[in-house]
């Protein structure tokens, strides 16, 4: 017995869920990896009713919280975002409302200047939280990689602390009061807690797609297939020295990097990065709310060659009349090197 489509709506913790319930043309949630900003959009048929009633709906800067699931299991909470756009247009008459994950403030996106000194990723992202009234949250294998200087330059601080976190091959992410920093492929809730990877076998989806692209891998100085190399400042012994990994020919990192730890992580985020872009996975399925961007997708039962594990890197959630259903897209999540180990100082 197929289960029956429910939502939630409040606007500014009004419950208007029955004054537009028979208005709704289409709800859009789109789920982001990353500091990319999530999205929601309402399409509402704004043709008046017999009566002459138009419908009555948020203004810019409501904030709307939705809930999405089915009436048979009860609907997940899927975040508050603030509207920032409303189009009318006709015939039909039609209007939509598009909003923006409200997870963050307008201060963490405004440019600053500062320098940080013998930090760790962990101080930094502590202290980035506080300044913004967040939690912070960072996964124990990062949270003492060292940071021995680093300038922040007409820079927002949800931006810097993306650039940092990408050079250990981690993410930042907003989850309502909570700033969490992780590896990629892992997800969170705004408790701290771990989502378990998600299970797909071809039975529970309606569409796929898989592409595979033969790429230059990181590592392949000119046609030939090599390793990586980096150079870090040694400041107590005043030179410059080297990583490598893997053989040669090498592809030569072209920064020099502040100290051993962040040339370490260049090079294993540089391989990783590689190794992610070569296969692309796009599925259609039955909505499912408990599905969200970052989380890691193991594929069960599928054509033999196609990867199994992969990382979701969007997820979109469609409600209409005819059905609620869930688009993922992802890259593949191949064995990782580690950002801070596997390669040989010189």
């Amino acid at each position: 017995m197929p289960w029956t489509p429910a939502f939630r709506l409040e606007a500014d913790g009004r419950d208007v869920t029955a004054a537009i319930r028979d208005r709704l043309l289409a709800l859009r949630i789109d789920d982001e990896a990353e500091t990319k900003s999530d999205r929601l959009s309402l399409t509402l048929d704004d043709r008046p009713r017999l009566d002459g009633a138009v419908a009555d709906l948020p203004t810019p800067d409501t904030m709307l919280s939705v809930w999405l699931g089915y009436r048979e299991t009860g609907a997940i909470d899927m975040g508050r975002y603030r509207v920032d756009e409303i189009t009318y247009s006709g015939p039909p008459a039609t209007l939509e409302v598009k909003a923006t994950a409200a997870a963050l403030g307008q201060d963490i996106r405004a440019a600053r200047s500062r320098s940080w000194h013998r930090q760790t990723l962990g101080d930094l992202t502590r202290t980035i939280a506080a300044d913004h009234g967040l939690e912070a949250l960072i996964e124990a294998s990062l949270d003492a990689i060292p940071l021995p200087h680093l300038d922040q330059t007409t820079e927002s601080d949800i931006a810097f602390l993306a650039r940092i976190s990408n050079r250990y091959d981690a993410v930042s992410r907003p989850l309502g009061p909570v700033l969490a920093v992780v590896r990629r492929g892992t997800a969170t809730t705004a408790s701290g807690a771990l989502l378990p990877a998600v299970t797909l076998t071809p039975t529970e989806v309606t569409r796929w797609s898989y592409t595979y692209a033969a790429r230059r891998e990181a590592g392949a100085a000119g046609d030939q297939r090599g390793g990586l190399r980096a150079w870090w400042w040694d400041i107590a012994a005043g030179e410059s020295r080297k990583i490598e990994q893997g053989s040669p020919p090498y592809e030569d990192i072209r920064r020099l990097h502040d100290s051993e730890a962040d040339a370490r992580a260049s090079i294993a985020t540089r391989a990783n990065t590689a190794a992610r872009s070569n296969a692309e996975l796009s599925i259609d399925l039955p909505g499912r709310p408990d599905i969200q961007a970052e989380t890691t997708l193991v594929l069960s039962g599928w054509r033999p060659l196609i990867p199994i594990r992969w990382r979701m890197t969007r997820v979109a959630h469609d409600l209409k009349p005819a059905g609620y259903t869930c688009r993922i897209g992802a890259e593949v999540l191949p064995d990782l090197f580690d950002p801070t180990a596997g390669a040989t100082a010189q």
